[in-house]
C-alpha cells in the first residue's frame, strides 16, 4: 500500500485530476445539467485538468523551481492551491461568460438545458402571470427572495408576492400579508412575464 501512494504519486493525482473534478462541479453549479456519473466521467476530469496545467505552465515552473518550496513553503502553498482550486474555478466562471456573451450565442447553443432555467437563471426580477389550468390567473412577483428550481429537478418557482389581477390578466394590488406562494409549471396552461423597468 505504502508504494501506491507515494508523493510523487499523490503529487500527479492533484495536478492532473483533482482540478478537472473542481473545474466540472463548478460548471455544474453555474449551469444547470444532468446528475453525473462521476466514475465514467475521469477522462473528462484529467482533459481538463491537461488544460489547465497546460495554461499554468510557466507559473507551475516558477512554484516548483530550485528551491522555491524550501525557502518559500507559505508562497509555495498558496501558489499550488491557486492552481488546484482557484484557477479551476475561475475557468468554470470564464467559460460560462464566455458561452452565454452575444458573440459565442450566436454560433454556439446556449448552454441552459431548457428555457426554464434560461429565464430563471438570470435572476432579473420580473412580474409574472400564471394562467392555471383551472382557468384561474395568478400574479407575482419575482424578485431578490424569489426562487425558481433547475434542471433537472421538476420545475417550479417560488414568487415571493402574490398580486390580485383582473380578468385581462392585469396587475391591480398586492394581496395584503402575503407571503408569497409555490407555483408548479404542470399546474400552468401559461405563464407570462412582464419587465420591471424601475426599483421598487
Amino acid at each position: 500500500m505504502q508504494d501506491l501512494v507515494t508523493p510523487e504519486r499523490l503529487g500527479l493525482f492533484l495536478v492532473f485530476v483533482v482540478p478537472g473534478f473542481v473545474a466540472m462541479k463548478t460548471h455544474d453549479l453555474l449551469i444547470p445539467a444532468a446528475a453525473r456519473n462521476w466514475g465514467s466521467s475521469l477522462v473528462d476530469a484529467i482533459a481538463y485538468s491537461m488544460l489547465n496545467v497546460a495554461a499554468l505552465f510557466w507559473f507551475i515552473g516558477l512554484l516548483q523551481g530550485d528551491g522555491f518550496q524550501t525557502h518559500h513553503p507559505v508562497l509555495h502553498a498558496l501558489g499550488m492551491f491557486g492552481v488546484l482550486f482557484v484557477a479551476p474555478i475561475g475557468w468554470a466562471f470564464l467559460a460560462r461568460y464566455a458561452l452565454t456573451s452575444r458573440l459565442l450565442r450566436r454560433l454556439v447553443l446556449d448552454p441552459a438545458p431548457t428555457a426554464w432555467d434560461f429565464v430563471f437563471s438570470k435572476r432579473r426580477p420580473a412580474w409574472v402571470l400564471f394562467h392555471l389550468k383551472t382557468g384561474q390567473k395568478l400574479g407575482g412577483l419575482f424578485w431578490l427572495n424569489s426562487t425558481a428550481s433547475a434542471f433537472p429537478n421538476t420545475a417550479d418557482i417560488y414568487v415571493e408576492e402574490v398580486w390580485r389581477v383582473d380578468s385581462q390578466g392585469r396587475f391591480l394590488e398586492r394581496i395584503d400579508q402575503t407571503a408569497g406562494a409555490l407555483v408548479k409549471r404542470d399546474d400552468c396552461s401559461l405563464i407570462e412575464i412582464f419587465r420591471i423597468d424601475h426599483e421598487r
